[in-house]
């Protein structure tokens, strides 16, 4: 099929938007020519700037050339983050993000 079973994961825990600007996607940038698609997944610790990481990846659709996948922030009660702030992220992003990119629902 042209496809592999290896993965190259960039994350840290504890990071938000800024993180993934600065060194998140850079370090993975590295490894487009040779990638499949780029696969980003988002944690609760930037809830409240939803626009800027639209704007991020709406960024990246226009710079390259490969196929962008967004996963939605999943359930995250547990941690005392409110249900209602994950669906309004997810939902800003779901409805904001280019529509080349392709939305996978971890949340439900």
């Amino acid at each position: 099929t042209g496809y592999t079973n290896e993965s190259i994961v960039v994350a840290k825990g504890g990071e938000g938007c800024s993180w993934m600007r600065a060194v998140g996607i850079p370090n993975a940038v590295s490894h487009l020519e040779e990638a499949d698609a780029l696969v980003i997944w988002f944690g609760v610790n930037d809830l409240h700037v939803a626009s800027d990481y639209i704007n991020y990846v709406n960024g990246l659709v226009q710079q390259y050339d490969i196929p962008i996948y967004y996963m939605t922030i999943g359930r995250a009660t547990d941690i005392g983050i409110k249900k209602y702030e994950v669906l309004a992220f997810n939902s800003a992003l779901t409805q904001m993000l280019d529509p080349k990119v392709t939305v996978i629902d971890a949340y439900s």
